[in-house]
């Protein structure tokens, strides 16, 4: 049997930098398969096709908190009902839009943020997996 490829959905609806964040995982994680996204819904849609297709494993999603639409807050919300486990970072340019996912994920990214610090959240979330993000201590990047 085939290994099902691992797949991260990063959801930003700037398109400059959902192109950057794309582009930079793609160079970075080069076994990984990237699907950009622009909203909530677009996000929700391609969880439903990768869960039901053998040949994916859903490994991450980033996801922007200030979108139109399914905000990031009630994406995480949707997915963590359906997949509890699945490891989620948020990130957002507003410290007060972030507080509202501090129960929500450890994984939390204050715009901008420095290509390390991105980094190592990518790779600290990854290494997390599926055994409960929840439990893990927070990253959570706030810039003075």
């Amino acid at each position: 049997m085939k290994t099902p490829v691992p797949v991260i959905i990063v959801c930003e609806d700037d398109i400059h930098l959902l192109s950057f964040l794309v582009g930079t995982l793609k160079d970075t994680l080069g076994k990984h398969q990237i699907i950009p996204v622009m909203n909530g819904q677009e996000a929700l849609a391609e969880i439903t096709r990768i869960s039901s297709s053998p040949e994916q494993e859903l490994m991450l999603v980033i996801t922007d908190i200030d979108m139109p639409g399914i905000d990031g807050i009630t994406l995480t919300k949707q997915i963590q009902s359906e997949h509890p486990t699945l490891p989620i970072i948020i990130m957002s340019g507003n410290l007060i839009s972030l507080r509202y996912g501090e129960e929500l994920t450890p994984f939390r990214l204050l715009k901008p943020f420095a290509f390390n610090d991105f980094m190592l959240m990518i790779y600290t979330a990854l290494a997390v997996g599926h055994s409960g993000p929840k439990a893990t201590p927070s990253l959570e990047n706030v810039q003075g």
